[in-house]
């Protein structure tokens, strides 16, 4: 009998599987939301790949759960793999959880890396995206070590995916959420913005809203199309974008490619710079 079989009715577990990053993340989220128990346990032991999407899925469901009822908690399992957990625990803000969210304790809380710029953070007015994009973000990536047109390209893509997310936050159940970090396997240097608002396409037109959206961007400064144009110094960028099903994504100098993907109930939008 399984663990989720023999656990009491106020008690429900959710797997958040091996691998949760980019793609594979947003495809995740739909299953973890709406329990119906009072506790939520977030099962992260199989955990061996974890990026900042990854990240904002884990907080976006905790919060959800947490926002259904005052009485509901949320636990965390601890990933088994050593260098997984150290980043996830990272990338959670590590003893910086939401209140009535834990660790589950399987583990003693792994020793502090040097890759996360900016932890899982609820944005709830412009004077937190201002402190995040001007100064986090700043002081963040020049410690690390990379230089100002980097700085530049993550802050102006912070400040556009948080623009986008407070124009759709008043329809939406949790405050928008912004994670930066540099990528375990590529070292990319990642920043994403996930929001929940209810503007989003049915289950099954996803690709199609999505292009549309993409098209009637404006191509102005400090716009999604702007991300990605030519910038001096050759600095190579993707956008990464989900909504409902839809999947868009481009790189410096290219297309956009569309495509469907799993159900995720609401939008993120992110900006990595390649090495």
């Amino acid at each position: 009998m399984s663990a989720a079989e023999t656990a009491p009715a106020w008690h429900e577990q959710r797997d958040l599987g091996r691998v949760l990053r980019r793609r594979q993340a947003c495809g995740v989220l739909g299953r973890l939301l709406d329990p119906a128990t009072q506790q939520l346990t977030l099962v992260g032991a199989s955990l061996t790949r974890v990026d900042v999407y990854g990240a904002l899925v884990v907080r976006a469901a905790g919060d959800m759960h947490l926002r259904a009822d005052s009485s509901h908690v949320v636990s965390v399992v601890e990933p088994a793999n050593d260098e997984t957990w150290a980043l996830l625990c990272d990338l959670l803000g590590r003893s910086a959880l939401p209140s009535r969210c834990s660790w589950a304790g399987t583990r003693p809380i792994a020793a502090r890396g040097s890759r996360v710029l900016v932890p899982v953070t609820a944005i709830s007015d412009e004077e937190e995206i201002q402190m995040v994009v001007e100064l986090g973000l700043r002081h963040a990536t020049s410690a690390l070590g990379y230089g100002e047109r980097a700085a530049h390209a993550l802050q102006e893509a912070a400040a556009v995916f948080l623009h986008n997310a407070s124009v759709h936050a008043a329809s939406s159940p949790i405050s928008p959420l912004i994670c930066a970090s540099l990528e375990a396997q590529g070292n990319d240097l990642q920043v994403a913005v996930l929001d929940l608002g209810a503007d989003r396409p049915a289950a099954g037109s996803g690709e199609r809203a999505l292009r549309a959206a993409v098209q009637s961007s404006p191509s102005a400064v400090g716009s999604l199309r702007s991300l990605v144009a030519p910038r001096r110094g050759g600095l190579q960028v993707s956008v990464r974008l989900a909504w409902g099903t839809g999947r868009a994504s481009i790189r410096s100098g290219g297309s956009w490619r569309y495509s469907d993907g799993g159900y995720f109930p609401g939008f993120v939008a992110g900006l990595e710079i390649h090495r």
